[in-house]
């Protein structure tokens, strides 16, 4: 899937725009559920992404993008539970260089796991 930060709140996914967070789960876009996150929003002044959001736990591979400037915090339970499932955490800021390098290295690491 091709991403790109477009402006700060706005990402475009395969040429379609969005201004809210967003979870891509097996090639299909959907809003981000926060509620489950929000009672631990006073301590780090964002919604972190914690376990107890519904998190695709499809794959091998996890890419969180933590926004433009890379604030959105991840939980520290949340890293523990995906190594316990064996899948590798990719997380970063989604500026414009970094995305489209990340997105080169994680479709040449999918590709290397198909063979």
């Amino acid at each position: 899937m091709k991403m790109r930060m477009q402006t700060f709140g706005e990402i475009e996914v395969e040429g379609e725009r969005y201004d809210y967070d967003r979870v891509i789960e097996q090639g299909r876009i959907r809003k981000r559920r926060k509620k489950p996150s929000k009672a631990y929003r006073a301590h780090d002044g964002h919604t972190p992404l914690s376990p107890e959001e519904a998190i695709p736990w499809y794959g091998k591979m996890r890419f969180v993008g933590t926004g433009m400037y890379g604030k959105l915090p991840i939980m520290p339970k949340l890293q523990a539970e995906a190594e316990a499932k064996a899948i590798e955490s990719v997380s970063g800021d989604m500026t414009a260089s970094k995305g489209l390098h990340w997105q080169t290295s994680m479709s040449r690491r999918c590709r290397r796991r198909d063979r």
